[in-house]
């Protein structure tokens, strides 16, 4: 998977060890980098093919922070100040501020297959302009 040049990936793990999702932020253009995450339901697997695809149409598309799980939220501003430290200069797109989400893993993953994602070709060739 083409992964643009300046990209950050924060892994989250859980207390037992196993990894349950990602922070990423990447360029947008020379003035803005996107933000977002992907994260899986604690009886699933986590894939991280899956998950940095997910995460990057996610950035890439704008998508909103204001649904992080709760074991996500303490690590959501370290990372934000690492990207401050990282894209010198560019401003971060976020839609919203990061709140505890309510809906289980399950439920947000039955409503992002809904058909709002494109391809991560196609995110990426838009990127390009």
């Amino acid at each position: 998977m083409p992964m643009p040049k300046q990209t950050l990936v924060k892994y989250v793990v859980s207390e037992d060890g196993r990894r349950r999702g990602l922070f990423l932020a990447t360029s947008l253009n020379d003035e803005e980098y996107g933000v977002s995450f992907s994260s899986c339901a604690p009886q699933d697997q986590f894939t991280k093919k899956r998950g940095l695809h997910i995460a990057l149409c996610r950035a890439l598309q704008g998508f909103s922070n204001a649904q992080l799980p709760f074991y996500m939220l303490d690590e959501y501003p370290v990372f934000m100040e690492r990207c401050a430290r990282f894209f010198k200069g560019k401003q971060a797109v976020v839609a919203e501020e990061a709140t505890y989400e309510e809906q289980t893993d399950k439920e947000r993953d039955e409503k992002d297959e809904g058909g709002e994602f494109v391809s991560l070709e196609e995110a990426l060739a838009a990127m390009a302009g």
